[in-house]
């Protein structure tokens, strides 16, 4: 149980490493999103959690960027933007097809 739970955490804490290379600067459409929605289904041995973190870790991010970072784009509090539907659909359906 215990290596089991140190296993869960360390694959965690490299899913949200990989999400937060997000908010450094990049070359545009360059960061890891959708090999952490593979690297989720390979390592998770629960396929919702698999499919849950890397969209936490994702949609962390995205409020961080359009309501820190992108404030002239977004006047007030966002939530989602427009095409987030898209974005994390995508990832869903790179997940499922890996599971």
């Amino acid at each position: 149980m215990q290596k089991l739970t140190l296993h869960f955490w360390i694959v965690a804490a490299l899913i949200v490493m990989a999400a937060s290379t997000r908010l450094v600067p990049h070359v545009f459409n360059f960061a890891p999103m959708g090999a952490i929605a593979l690297f989720g289904m390979a390592h998770f041995r629960s396929k919702w959690v698999a499919l849950a973190l890397p969209l936490a870790a994702t949609w962390l991010s995205d409020l961080y960027l359009n309501n820190l970072v992108y404030t002239e784009y977004y006047p007030t509090f966002t939530w989602f933007y427009a095409g987030a539907g898209w974005q994390y659909g995508s990832y869903v359906v790179i997940g499922l097809l890996a599971a």
